[in-house]
């Protein structure tokens, strides 16, 4: 799967799962100064992704997602592991 269709399916998933507009959703947006996603959308959000993907986002590296560019490069990365193509890149503090 390439970045840009994984791209799209975030912001898909994303936006319905936040009920919020496509627009809204850019690489740039913070889930919780821009879309004012609180933690239990959050779970629910990174629930929704790693069923709709087919991986697991493991708890240090959700922890440490900010924008939406984070996440899409997140799960591009775990995606493009599972398939052998490169190793997925952790995001710590």
């Amino acid at each position: 799967m390439k970045k840009l269709e994984i791209s799209e399916k975030v912001g898909f998933i994303v936006s319905n799962c936040l009920e919020i507009k496509p627009d809204e959703i850019i690489p740039t947006a913070s889930f919780i100064d821009d879309l004012g996603v609180d933690s239990l959308g959050w779970l629910e959000l990174v629930s929704a992704l790693e069923r709709n993907f087919s991986i697991k986002i493991p708890n240090k590296i959700v922890k440490n997602i900010l924008t939406v560019q984070q996440l899409i490069d997140c799960i591009a990365s775990i995606v493009q592991d599972e398939n052998g193509d490169k190793q997925l890149v952790l995001l710590t503090a």
